[in-house]
């Protein structure tokens, strides 16, 4: 306890919250004691925040284990506190509370037929109009007549979390009674960064009047980036050299006269035979298709 400023008595207040998933039934538990020789601690639950209702369980100063079942179903936050029960002006003792567990367990629900689900794997890309969104179809077979609350999360796998898709942490999906298939939204993430073909999953976990026969959907995230330019690329064009093919009596009339481009000076004409003339001139030729090749 703790004596607020102002107040002329002690009081207590201490609270837990719950995140339900599923529209259950629960019994509450506790396990403890206090040390006040005249007051009593009241559990009391609320599913708003706002309106409390009394779970009828009280601590007294013998170490005990109490329980209570909720009177109604809890889906989402449920908060339970723990509250004196003697607010009496001028009572300014500070008790103790020990707790030792306090948790919720789920009641059996009664039998009923239980409908079978399974998630879909999806394909994707970055570079989707607007933003891209991995819809896997959650799909149920079986009876139609209860609402069914799976939860589900992602799972990275070549993908990377938050940086190529949103993650998404364990929350719930409702199907409701009557409807056979629901959607779970994935946003993708574009990197910009050239890279192949990337997967992540999302599981399905914890269903309410439902058999999960299917738990994982594959979500493959389609290559799209396109690879980035090299680097001082330099480009070469080959042109063709001007190549002029001699007659045997051209070639043998050029090797008949002066070479002026000797290193040692001109040289003087000499008489050479037809057939040296002509193999001069097949070098030619050869020399010549080299270069176009």
């Amino acid at each position: 306890e703790a004596l607020e400023p102002g107040s002329q008595y002690s009081q207590l207040n201490h609270e837990w919250q719950f995140d339900i998933i599923g529209n259950r039934l629960l019994t509450f538990n506790v396990s403890g004691f206090h040390t006040s020789d005249t007051e009593a601690f009241r559990f009391e639950y609320s599913t708003d925040h706002s309106n409390w209702r009394s779970l009828n369980v009280e601590l007294t100063n013998a170490s005990q284990t109490l329980s209570a079942e909720l009177p109604e179903r809890v889906s989402g936050s449920l908060y339970v506190r723990i509250v004196d029960t003697d607010h009496t002006p001028g009572e300014t003792t500070l008790d103790r509370v020990y707790i030792d567990d306090l948790y919720l367990f789920p009641l059996a629900e009664p039998n009923i037929a239980l409908a079978n689900l399974a998630v879909s794997d999806v394909n994707t890309s970055e570079d989707a109009s607007g933003t891209p969104v991995a819809q896997f179809i959650v799909t149920r077979t079986g009876p139609l007549d209860q609402t069914i609350t799976v939860g589900f999360q992602t799972v990275a796998q070549s993908a990377t979390a938050d940086e190529d898709f949103v993650s998404q942490s364990l929350r719930a999906l409702v199907i409701p009674a009557g409807v056979a298939a629901a959607t779970i939204g994935i946003p993708i993430i574009d990197d910009g960064i050239a890279e192949g073909d990337e997967t992540f999953a999302v599981e399905l976990k914890y269903a309410l009047y439902a058999n999960i026969v299917d738990a994982i959907g594959i979500a493959t995230i389609a290559a799209s980036d396109p690879p980035p330019a090299p680097q001082n690329a330099v480009q070469v064009t080959r042109e063709p050299l001007p190549v002029s093919v001699q007659s045997i009596d051209e070639a043998f009339a050029e090797l008949s006269s002066d070479d002026t481009e000797a290193h040692d000076g001109p040289l003087q004409a000499a008489l050479v035979s037809a057939s040296f003339a002509r193999q001069r001139l097949e070098n030619k030729r050869r020399r010549a298709g080299a270069y176009l090749s």
